[in-house]
């Protein structure tokens, strides 16, 4: 019986060694799957960081041009009011020429239709 003993103890000796080794392993392969995870996370970090610099210089750039675009807005603005401010000015004049033609006035009284006639008789 102590030959039976032994023999049971040294399988339970063995299968205990293996347990161990086994355990040993696999924390071994859950420490280096953290590592490595760790790893990723680091990375992605890094990655998000470029992406959020990249996007601050983008945002920035937006700003400046939205800005100067407002300004070249607010400079056509000007340039349509001078525009319509002369539209009207030679709608004016043109209206008095055409006064000036249809006058009923004879030429040497009229001081619009003599100016005019100077005017013609220069060119």
């Amino acid at each position: 019986m102590d030959a039976a003993v032994q023999i049971i103890l040294s399988i339970l000796g063995i299968v205990g060694g293996l347990t161990g080794t086994i355990l040993f392993y696999r924390s071994n392969r859950r420490i280096k799957d953290a590592e490595a995870t760790e790893a990723e996370i680091n990375a992605l970090k890094a990655a998000m960081e470029e992406l959020r610099k990249e996007l601050e210089r983008i945002s920035d750039r937006l700003k400046a041009t939205e800005q100067r675009l407002y300004e070249k807005d607010k400079m056509l603005g000007e340039l349509y009011r001078t525009i319509e401010a002369k539209e009207e000015e030679i709608h004016k004049l043109r209206n008095a020429i055409a006064a000036g033609y249809s006058c009923s006035i004879d030429t040497s009284n009229c001081p619009i239709r003599s100016r005019m006639k100077n005017i013609n008789d220069e060119n």
